[in-house]
């Protein structure tokens, strides 16, 4: 017998999408909810973590995997809004160790908690301007 997955994923606008793996988590016969978080607001990722610990009973595994594009800055560096930039570090590092640390006290009460932190390969393989098109969708398999 297959252990029996809970997953509560995060989404700030692609609602549809995020029910879209919800259906698909549970299709597996998994548990999923899909509620709404924005990195930019620590207040909405200390709710998000919230709600995932209460539907499942506590937190056993954080994957932080969530990105703030930004998308807005359309041209090259030098002639970009310094702000949009400013808002994208914050999302993508305060907002990634805000989640961290809303999360930490519930793994720890778990007594077995893991953190995975995933980023980009754009870190690696670097890339010239924002992206252009919506990322595809990942395939969740359970």
């Amino acid at each position: 017998m297959r252990p029996r997955v809970r997953v509560t994923l995060t989404y700030v606008s692609d609602e549809e999408a995020a029910s879209s793996i919800v259906k698909e988590v549970e299709s597996g016969e998994g548990s999923a909810a899909a509620v709404p978080m924005d990195l930019t607001d620590h207040s909405s990722i200390e709710r998000a973590v919230s709600e995932a610990a209460s539907r499942h009973g506590g937190l056993d595994v954080l994957v932080a995997n969530a990105v703030r594009w930004p998308t807005d800055a359309a041209g090259p560096l030098a002639e970009s809004d310094p702000v949009v930039w400013q808002t994208a570090l914050r999302a993508n590092l305060e907002g990634t160790a805000a989640t961290v640390r809303a999360a930490w006290p519930l793994l720890a009460q778990s007594g077995h908690g893991r953190i995975v932190l995933i980023s980009t390969g754009v870190t690696r393989q670097g890339r010239a301007g924002p992206p252009r098109t919506r990322p595809r969708r990942p395939v969740w398999r359970v």
